[in-house]
């Protein structure tokens, strides 16, 4: 027996921050949903921004799965997916199905996603489950035919009629730059002054900082992840100070390993983020890494250990 509860039209929040770049690939996805085109999924490596690009692809088509004999748009995340039953249930609770854990539970969900009809499905971190979980999407997608899905994941799935959208760096201005107007002009421009006004209310770039934020931009790949970490630490450092010390933090990371040049403009960002933080703040984190995908604060509290630690949360 389905209980499909109350009908609502996604599960989709609101998104804290503007969505910047990624015109191309945006048109792309939409292209292929109009289409009918089955699956899509968007690939690229850790800090590109595939969940991000995949919440907006789900608010822009949202008009079009809203009429009254329409499914909705829901945005399943599988970050602690493992197994085929981790992808049935975790979608089941998100279009509010109960399925029982049996062997039938994936004929019993597909048959749930083709009677929403014009459905579209926008499946999450996918890349732990490529060794089984695209033959799951296909059954669905045979057994629900009006369904749409969209995967973002860091491999392709292989899938009959897959059609890929790869993303990597945003736009960056030219390396000579040393023209605010032109800094802002690219994507990658956009995306870190929009971060750093969430931590500097009304900050504008003056032209002697051009040039630095350039330089920035660049070592960082631009790398949506890298440049929303490089824009939090502008609340204490000005452009040429920032890329001073992330300078440093190559060099050291330079001699120690041989990543690909992307994985290391995120690793150095993301160790020089872990070293501004206070001690109290270290082992409050290195204890939540006892979480597989996320947590929330009351899970945290029960973890922590009393004292400073809980009171930073």
């Amino acid at each position: 027996m389905l209980d499909l509860g109350e009908r609502k039209q996604t599960n989709l929040g609101r998104l804290a921050n503007p969505f910047v770049g990624r015109g191309i690939e945006l048109h792309h996805v939409e292209t292929c949903v109009d289409e009918g085109r089955r699956p899509i999924t968007i690939v690229g490596p850790g800090g590109a921004g595939k969940t991000r690009l995949l919440q907006e692809v789900g608010h822009r088509l949202l008009p079009r799965f809203s009429g009254p004999d329409d499914g909705g748009v829901w945005f399943i995340g599988l970050n602690e997916a493992r197994t085929l039953t981790d992808i049935v249930l975790s979608t089941a609770t998100v279009l509010g199905v109960s399925v029982a854990k049996t062997q039938s539970m994936l004929d019993t969900l597909g048959r749930a996603i083709a009677g929403r009809k014009r459905v579209l499905l926008l499946f999450d971190n996918f890349e732990q489950l490529v060794e089984h979980g695209p033959d799951t999407l296909n059954h669905w997608l045979e057994t629900a035919p009006e369904a749409s899905m969209v995967i973002s994941s860091r491999e392709r799935l292989l899938l009959p009629g897959e059609q890929l959208i790869s993303i990597g760096s945003l736009g960056l201005p030219d390396q000579t730059c040393a023209s605010v107007d032109e800094f802002l002009d690219s994507e990658a421009g956009k995306l870190l002054i929009d971060r750093v006004r969430s931590v500097r209310s009304g900050y504008n770039p003056d032209s002697s900082e051009a040039t630095s934020l350039t330089n920035l931009v660049w070592r960082l790949d631009g790398m949506p992840l890298a440049l929303e970490l490089a824009g939090a630490r502008f609340a204490t450092l000005n452009p040429s100070q920032l890329l001073e010390r992330l300078e440093r933090r190559f060099e050291i990371l330079s001699r120690r390993t041989r990543l690909p040049h992307r994985h290391d403009s995120l690793k150095t960002c993301i160790d020089w983020s872990w070293e501004m933080l206070s001690p109290v703040e270290q082992s409050v984190l290195a204890q939540c890494y006892v979480f597989s995908g996320g947590f929330d604060i009351d899970a945290a509290e029960a973890i922590l250990e009393k004292g400073e630690g809980a009171s930073t949360l």
